[in-house]
C-alpha cells in the first residue's frame, strides 16, 4: 500500500511519469490511497486534474475501490487497486501508456530516468519478493544467479546482523528518539 496524504505530488504531470513510477514499485494487487483536493473540490482546475487522473488510472487498469469525502475533516480520498495480473494490458484500447521495453528495465532501480510506460506484472512468485519479514534474509532477485553471490550475500547479512547488535546494545543511545538510521557502508543493504 502506498498512501499520499496531501503530499503535493503531481501524479498526472509529464504524461503521468510519477504515477508510472509508483505503479512500478507497487506490488500486483496493491493499493494506492490518494487524499488530495482534486478528489473532492469542484473548481475547474481540480476537476481537470481529477479527469486526467481518472483517465490515467483507467488506462493503467487500476480499479477504483472507493472514493469518499469526510465532511467534518474536510478530507477526500480515493483508493485504487493495481491489477494482480497483466491480462488487462494484453488488449488495450489504445497503446497509451505503452508497455515498457523489458530489456532496459531489468536493473533500473537507481539513477534511471522515469518512463511513461507500464511494466508487465510478475507472472510467478519467483519474480516477486517474498513478503516482509520473510524476505529480510532472502537474497534479492536482482542479484546475479551465480552461486558465489548467494554466499557473499549471506556473509554480508551475518556481518550486518552483528553490527546492528552493536548499534542497538552497545552505544548507549535512546533508540525511541531515533528513526531511519542507515549505515552507508552496507554492501547489500545491511
Amino acid at each position: 500500500m502506498i498512501h499520499c496524504a496531501r503530499c503535493r505530488v503531481h501524479w498526472h504531470a509529464d504524461g503521468g511519469k510519477p504515477l508510472m513510477e509508483l505503479n512500478r514499485i507497487l506490488r500486483p494487487g496493491g493499493y494506492f490511497i490518494w487524499s488530495a483536493t482534486p478528489v473532492y473540490k469542484k473548481d475547474e482546475g481540480h476537476k481537470n486534474v481529477w479527469k486526467v487522473m481518472v483517465n490515467l488510472t483507467e488506462a493503467m487498469c487500476w480499479k477504483m475501490v472507493a472514493k469518499t469525502y469526510f465532511k467534518r475533516a474536510r478530507v477526500g480520498l480515493v483508493i485504487y487497486q493495481k491489477p494482480d495480473s497483466s491480462s488487462c494490458y494484453e488488449n488495450p484500447k489504445e497503446n497509451n501508456p505503452p508497455m515498457c521495453n523489458q530489456n532496459h528495465r531489468l536493473n533500473s532501480s537507481w539513477y534511471t530516468p522515469l518512463d511513461s510506460c507500464l511494466l508487465p506484472l510478475a507472472t510467478s512468485s519467483y519474480e516477486w519478493p517474498a513478503p516482509w519479514p520473510q524476505r529480510l534474509n532472502n537474497k534479492p532477485l536482482s542479484l546475479s544467479l551465480e552461486t558465489d553471490t548467494e554466499e557473499i550475500f549471506n556473509a554480508d547479512t551475518k556481518h550486518w546482523a552483528l553490527v546492528t547488535d552493536v548499534y542497538l546494545g552497545s552505544l548507549g543511545i535512546n533508540w525511541s528518539n531515533v528513526r531511519n538510521v542507515m549505515d552507508m557502508n552496507a554492501g547489500y543493504g545491511g
